[in-house]
């Protein structure tokens, strides 16, 4: 017959034949950090702020991220718009880079960075694209 006690780490005991011992719930006493779990922190974003990039040119947006478990990333337009990429749109692209093979002046604005592991909060930068074009090629 065993007696187990809760909560008192690395605690083990024989007493007149009777065992004692400790029961951890490892979910619910352990913080974050103590269980080795870290938040995402983002250490790079290439661009650091701003780009500028001629109309139908090539851009390639770059995030790095740290913690533990190791991020997964996600970008997204901050106007919450579609991302187009060749013939196709999505609301968010799961990458560290976003890539436009042929930038036009619809694709201009900010676009976020986030990074996320499941330990609270995720990290984000965001990043603002300017697209220059030739005002002589603008529709009528």
């Amino acid at each position: 017959m065993f007696v187990i006690i809760t909560n008192i780490s690395g605690f083990c005991q024989y007493y007149k034949g009777w065992k004692f011992s400790t029961t951890i719930n490892s979910e619910s006493n352990m913080s974050d950090k103590e269980r080795g779990e870290i938040p995402p922190s983002i250490v790079d974003v290439e661009p650091l702020s701003t780009l500028i990039v001629d109309e139908g040119h090539r851009v390639k947006l770059e995030c790095t991220a740290t913690g533990q478990p190791p991020p997964q990333y996600t970008w997204r337009s901050d106007e919450m718009k579609p991302i187009r990429l060749r013939s196709w749109q999505q609301s968010s692209i799961n990458s560290n880079v976003l890539e436009i093979t042929q930038v036009s002046r619809d694709q201009m604005g900010v676009y976020m960075c986030i990074a996320s592991n499941g330990v609270p909060p995720p990290a984000l930068k965001k990043l603002k694209l300017e697209v220059a074009f030739n005002s002589n090629t603008l529709k009528k």
